[in-house]
Formats: structure tokens, C-alpha cells, sequence
């Protein structure tokens, strides 16, 4: 593998991490400001 190669699978699995991680915590937030909305 040459360096951009790398570069671009590492990239991409930065920003799939993200995403999945929004994805997960976004539902969490919404009941925390419910929460703190009563």
C-alpha cells in the first residue's frame, strides 16, 4: 500500500467512526434536553 493509499482507508474510517458516533449519541441528547426542559 502507498502512503495516499493508506491515508484514504484511514480517512475514511475516521469519518465513518464520526458518523456512527453522531448517529448513536444524537437520540441521547434529545432525552438529556427533555430532561432538562421539565
Amino acid at each position: 500500500m502507498t502512503k495516499e493509499t493508506l491515508a484514504t482507508v484511514i480517512t475514511g474510517i475516521f469519518v465513518i467512526g464520526i458518523m456512527a458516533f453522531l448517529i448513536w449519541e444524537i437520540p441521547q441528547i434529545d432525552l438529556v434536553v427533555q430532561e432538562m426542559r421539565k
